[in-house]
């Protein structure tokens, strides 16, 4: 009998950035995206357990990659929010009719 295990990664993009940023490595004017990349202990090919989770900032034109800390993604996801929030006038401490 075989056990096939491993490791895998995934990666999702939490969110892009509103403003066009400068890229510190091709010096082009873009939007770039926050992602979270999580990688996972397997079994057979399915991810099981996960083991650590790295957040980034990536630059669409050149993949260039730079790490940041959780609560920096979190505060980055967050201010979009609010600012989508804000366009439509919506408060959360504004009470219905």
């Amino acid at each position: 009998m075989f056990i096939l295990f491993g490791t895998t990664e995934k990666t999702k993009v939490m969110t892009e950035i509103e403003t066009n940023e400068l890229c510190m490595n091709c010096n082009n004017m873009v939007k770039h995206g926050i992602i979270r990349k999580r990688s996972y202990f397997t079994l057979f090919f399915i991810p099981l357990i996960p083991l650590h989770t790295r957040y980034s900032i990536i630059c669409p034109a050149c993949t260039f990659e730079r790490k940041i800390k959780k609560a920096e993604a979190k505060a980055f996801c967050n201010r979009i929010v609010t600012m989508v929030d804000n366009e439509f006038g919506y408060s959360e401490n504004k009470k219905g009719a």
